[in-house]
């Protein structure tokens, strides 16, 4: 009895601690939606700076499913952001934005030209599919977060479907109060979770709009970021 009781406990603290490890293992896989309050906000430098300064300490993945505003280069679109991910990252382009797109304007818009559609959950299928299981996820939505991103698809739309939290990127300029105001009432409406704001200074030492900013934002951590290196704290927030 005393051996069958030995064997049966051995085999259920072995049992807890695959579920344990199970467990630490999904909790490791952070999943992020980057978003602007408009579009050239510097959602792209946000996450490219980020990935160079910790991707040789922390896993960090990336994918921009879709992307407009592509260039036709000896038979095949070459898109931008995607561009400087993948050189980054040392990832083929494909694994990180199944949709190229010609056109400076929506990538709804840039479907529609060419007659074609993409659902929010064919990049959703797309998106889930090139995560990595341990680290960090960056998924790059298109323009503001009320911006069109595929076929009757609003970045919004998107991230709802994804369910994971959100990185809100703000540039450092007049009317920035109001458009954050207006994106976090919106993020909150649908009852999302706003994890991060990253104050974008682009190197401007005029931080009087950060200051003000943080007047109405309480709830919410807004890092003031100047385009350089991070402060190591900003994990912790992540």
């Amino acid at each position: 009895n005393f051996y069958f009781i030995c064997y049966f406990s051995f085999q259920y603290v072995n049992l807890m601690i695959t579920v344990s490890l199970s467990i630490i293992q999904i909790t490791h896989m952070k999943n992020y939606f980057v978003t602007g309050t408009d579009t050239g906000v510097g959602k792209t430098y946000f996450i490219s700076k980020f990935t160079q300064q910790f991707m040789n300490s922390i896993s960090i993945n990336i994918v921009k499913p879709i992307e407009s505003g592509c260039e036709l280069k000896n038979g095949n679109l070459v898109a931008y952001d995607t561009g400087i991910y993948s050189e980054i990252i040392n990832k083929d382009i494909s694994k990180i934005c199944k949709y190229p797109l010609q056109g400076q304007f929506s990538p709804h818009r840039a479907l529609k030209e060419i007659n074609k559609e993409v659902t929010c959950d064919e990049l959703k299928f797309f998106t889930e599919s090139q995560y990595i299981n341990n680290g960090i996820n960056f998924v790059e939505g298109c323009g503001g977060f009320k911006s069109p991103i595929a076929t009757m698809c609003l970045n919004s739309d998107f991230v709802k479907k994804l369910d994971i939290p959100i990185i809100l990127v703000i540039k450092n300029k007049l009317g920035c109060i109001n458009h954050t105001l207006l994106t976090i009432e919106m993020i909150e409406s649908l009852k999302l979770n706003l994890k991060l704001i990253i104050f974008n200074r682009f190197n401007k030492e005029d931080d009087s709009h950060f200051e003000e900013l943080k007047d109405f934002v309480k709830n919410y951590d807004i890092y003031n970021w100047q385009g350089q290196d991070f402060h190591p704290e900003i994990l912790k927030k992540l």
